[in-house]
């Protein structure tokens, strides 16, 4: 019973809180080590589960680092544009 109100809740809600999915995909990697929980890991598709959970935290990643890269573009290109403008106002005030 406590192991399927613990996948249910991995199920439903692992996209609220990684820290909650984190730490139920820990309690049943712990139950993993005892071959009577194996079944009952099978039946409610843990290994399954974990993959989807996985490949969106990776596709996550992936979204971050773009933005990263589009955030980093675009400050260098201000910076850039900003020295000028100020190399410009120190030349015509000499």
């Amino acid at each position: 019973v406590v192991l399927g109100a613990l996948a249910r809740v991995l199920r439903e809600d692992w996209k609220q809180s990684m820290e909650l999915a984190t730490t139920i995909v820990y309690i049943f990697f712990c139950f993993s080590s005892f071959s009577q929980f194996h079944g009952l890991i099978t039946h409610y598709k843990i290994g399954a589960l974990c993959m989807n959970i996985v490949e969106h935290e990776l596709k996550r990643h992936d979204v971050w680092q773009e933005e990263l890269e589009k955030k980093s573009k675009t400050y260098i290109l201000n910076a850039v544009s900003s020295e000028g403008g100020v190399a410009s106002c120190i030349l015509n005030l000499t």
